[in-house]
């Protein structure tokens, strides 16, 4: 790696660790999203980007003399070039426009298995991370019609279109799954035959599995944490343990085809490690 981008890279995870307001630990987490995102943007070409209504501010980020302290350790030299951070929408969109790379998940389908009740950030973060980088979603949920998204269990927000009845979902038609958090939704999933059927699909087969805050829930219902190196919301950290897995108190958990993560907070994390999870795993066929 040239020195430059790893300051870049450097740089860049500096920027998503204060953002969380500078936390203790999870240096590996932050380097690793940061990775992503440079890697992104450099695919892409970061200077043929060009304005568009529906595009997000592009971050800039100066590499100075010295990049600080980040999580003790992280106090490489850069350069005081003013270097830009595309959004990874911003890349995808660009790389498309100027006809070149694939989004990452292109041709990939991608189950949100949730229902009402379920936290909206949870769920509409991950899925506009999943369609940046070009795959297609498919809310899944208990019944037909529309779920209804809360705030922090309490404050109903949004209400969001079911694509399909979990009752007529089946595993072999999707690359992999999404389980976000709130409280109410994987409760209600969990006691749902039809709802750990279809996640024991995936644990069967392999495929891969992210979960957010109370998402493990349903995972330990469909038998998916044995054994694994995992993290959730610190409530559910008996559940989890009395079923087999290693908890963990950490930002972002990848054991495998499993990702997981703790709550909201996490967010900035958890969409690139599942865009990561989801593009190394085999695309199911056509």
């Amino acid at each position: 790696m040239s020195p430059t981008r790893d300051a870049r890279i450097r740089a860049r995870a500096r920027l998503l660790w204060q953002e969380d307001g500078c936390p203790d630990g999870g240096d590996t987490a932050y380097l690793e999203a940061a990775r992503a995102l440079i890697g992104i943007a450099d695919s892409a070409g970061a200077g043929q980007i060009r304005p568009s209504d529906e595009q997000d501010g592009v971050e800039d980020a100066f590499l100075q003399d010295n990049l600080g302290e980040f999580p003790g350790r992280l106090t490489d030299q850069g350069d005081d070039r003013l270097v830009p951070f595309p959004t990874r929408r911003q890349a995808h969109m660009a790389a498309r426009d100027e006809g070149g790379i694939m989004g990452e998940l292109d041709g990939r389908t991608i189950a949100i298995l949730a229902t009402d009740g379920v936290e909206e950030v949870e769920l509409t973060e991950p899925v506009k991370a999943l369609r940046d980088a070009g795959a297609r979603t498919v809310l899944v949920a208990l019944h037909s019609g529309q779920i209804q998204a809360m705030k922090a269990d309490v404050t109903p927000t949004r209400r969001y279109d079911v694509d399909l009845p979990v009752a007529q979902a089946a595993a072999v038609e999707f690359d992999g799954l999404v389980l976000p958090g709130g409280t109410t939704s994987p409760d209600h999933l969990r006691m749902d035959d039809d709802a750990v059927r279809f996640v024991r699909e995936f644990v069967q087969a392999g495929k891969p599995i992210a979960a957010i805050c109370h998402g493990p829930w349903t995972l330990i219902d469909a038998g998916g944490v044995n054994g694994h190196t995992m993290t959730s919301w610190r409530s559910l950290r008996a559940d989890l343990t009395n079923a087999g897995a290693h908890w963990v108190d950490e930002s972002v958990v990848t054991d495998g085809m499993l990702v997981t993560s703790r709550n909201p907070g996490d967010l900035k994390l958890f969409c690139p490690a599942i865009v990561t999870l989801f593009a190394g795993a085999a695309a199911h066929p056509a």
